[in-house]
């Protein structure tokens, strides 16, 4: 049997066998003693396999645009259908498409205009979800709990600022928010932020006490700070005025979940770490470029962001670009070390490489960036980070100690030689194909995936 490579560098599968991996080499981090390696576990997007993609039930009628939230529950990826009122499954370590999961309320289909628009996982394992928040002035945000067997969602309080003595704008739009500690209150405390859209400088923060069902203001008993122009606050760039449209907010995890500090990316900003108090801490108006060639400035109009470490050091991962290019559904991974100063980051990788896609979902929706640590049987940490952008493309890469041995069993900084392992052949729909005839396929052998043209 003759058999010739083609086009190896472009990977193909389908989700219903494995997803392909970036074909890209990501070179190993080394900071004195310790080292890291940066790996794709597989990847399914516009730009490099197109003819997977299209065919995920990502794209399927016309959902694209209405899939926006992504996060790692167990061993998924969860992603929100805000259209159609459901959660869509993947495995975490192959890709593979494990089918959705209709949501009710009382025994009735979640329905409603973004109804599943955000989706997360608190530090407790819950899985919640909320719709989008249209106009907290007329109408409070119910939290949810999700039972991923039955779809069933139970309520966990509600979000309502019009208590707040601090209110200065017309209506309060919020899209996405984050929870830390736990969400059901039984646990431990639970925090909640998010910034509206287009509602000035303003802020919102919740928290629940252990064993209560009661959201409460945070911003000293306020559920919202609003930073006047007499006190400006400070933004990335100077002198923004709003949010713009649809924002993101994200907690700094503490050992307590406090959630005293905050990441605020908004559509006319860059990530910012803010205080209680309004204050702007750290971000990209701390990078000097040229003491910090390798950190990659984000654009604004795109958003996402999301902390992880590994022992003692701190890395972040935040959004470049949306659909244009330089950097388009790209992220990047910047290490702080054992600190946590932007003027001290170094610019890693940034993937995937030639990113994901270019097409527009319509609007400006956030780029979902999620994580979760496993230590191995060797003491060795690893962090899973998922990356997702509605239209264009999801993935799943791991950051790791060199030598970390991963839930999907491979190791970390090993390079694997695959020439001599036996090939297992699917045709382009991602069947397998036990003897196949002329044609192309998608060849697996060991853990790589090329395309090739079988001529006998």
């Amino acid at each position: 049997m003759k058999k010739s490579l083609l086009l190896a560098s472009a990977l193909l599968t389908a989700t219903s066998a494995f997803a392909a991996t970036d074909a890209a080499k990501y070179e190993k981090f080394t900071e004195g003693e310790k080292s890291y390696t940066f790996t794709n576990r597989w990847l399914t997007c516009l730009n490099q396999n197109p003819a997977v993609w299209e065919n995920t039930p990502l794209l399927k009628s016309n959902d694209g645009a209405t899939c926006r939230t992504a996060c790692i529950y167990n061993d998924m990826i969860i992603i929100g259908n805000s259209a159609k009122g459901s959660l869509l499954k993947f495995d975490l370590a192959s890709g593979e498409y494990l089918g959705a999961v209709q949501l009710t309320v009382n025994g009735e289909n979640l329905s409603g205009t973004l109804c599943a628009n955000q989706v997360g996982v608190d530090d407790y394992n819950n899985l919640y979800v909320a719709s989008f928040a249209s106009d907290l002035l007329k109408n409070a945000q119910t939290l949810y709990t999700v039972d991923l067997a039955t779809g069933v969602m139970t309520p966990q309080g509600v979000i309502d600022i019009q208590a707040s003595e601090n209110l200065t704008a017309a209506s309060y739009r919020v899209d996405y928010f984050n929870v830390i500690g736990d969400i059901t209150g039984k646990e431990n405390i639970g925090q909640y932020v998010a910034v509206p859209a287009t509602a000035g400088l303003a802020a919102i923060r919740f928290t629940k006490a252990k064993g209560t069902d009661t959201w409460v203001g945070a911003f000293e008993g306020d559920p919202v700070w609003y930073i006047d122009s007499d006190a400006p606050i400070e933004t990335y760039p100077a002198g923004i005025t709003d949010w713009g449209t649809a924002p993101v907010a994200k907690f700094v995890k503490d050992e307590e979940f406090t959630g005293e500090t905050f990441y605020i990316d908004g559509f006319t900003s860059c990530p910012s770490l803010y205080n209680m108090s309004g204050a702007m801490i750290g971000g990209f108006n701390q990078i000097v470029k040229e003491e910090q060639p390798d950190v990659i400035i984000p654009a604004v109009g795109t958003n996402g962001v999301a902390e992880l470490s590994i022992k003692s050091d701190n890395f972040v991962v935040y959004s470049l670009n949306q659909y244009v290019n330089p950097n388009p559904c790209m992220a990047q991974i910047g290490y702080f070390g054992e600190g946590f100063e932007y003027s001290e980051m170094k610019g890693l990788w940034s993937f995937p490489e030639g990113g994901m896609g270019l097409l527009s979902d319509g609007g400006v929706r956030i780029h979902g960036l999620d994580t979760r640590k496993y230590t191995d049987k060797n003491g060795k940490e690893g962090v899973y980070i998922t990356t997702f952008k509605c239209c264009n493309g999801l993935g799943v890469y791991v950051l790791a100690e060199e030598g970390f041995e991963d839930p999907n069993g491979a190791v970390e900084g090993i390079e694997i030689d695959d020439v001599d392992a036996a090939p297992v052949y699917y045709n382009l729909q991602g069947v397998q194909v036990a003897n196949p005839e002329n044609g192309l396929y998608i060849v697996k052998r060991g853990n790589k995936v090329t395309k090739e043209v079988i001529r006998k």
